[in-house]
């Protein structure tokens, strides 16, 4: 995971195993999941057209890698409070928040 770097992929900062499980250190986005948003607000066109438009460009560069993302959904499309759309394209089943050297980050 740590190999493919993108602006419109959460990046993945560590990893470790605690017992028989992962946990991943990511990027956090302040905007938080596409869900979110869509769930209590109307998107306009030209909004829904700048989410595709990024998470294509990031769809792109996974496949060019081999890559395939097979969870394609609101809940993996994050938002940057800078406008930026990422895709998440590694989800294992627990998350949390952890402040790491005064960033938070996302605990998957």
């Amino acid at each position: 995971m740590r190999d493919y770097h993108h602006p419109n992929i959460v990046e993945m900062y560590d990893s470790f195993l605690v017992q028989d499980e992962l946990w991943v250190v990511m990027e956090f986005l302040e905007g938080g999941a596409l869900t979110d948003i869509v769930t209590h607000a109307r998107m306009d066109e030209e909004q829904i057209a700048t989410v595709c438009k990024q998470c294509l460009k990031a769809l792109a560069y996974l496949h060019s890698q081999g890559v395939i993302h097979r969870d394609i959904k609101s809940d993996s499309i994050l938002l940057a409070a800078d406008g930026r759309v990422c895709c998440l394209w590694y989800k294992p089943p627990h998350s949390v928040l952890l402040a790491v050297d005064g960033r938070v980050c996302y605990l998957w």
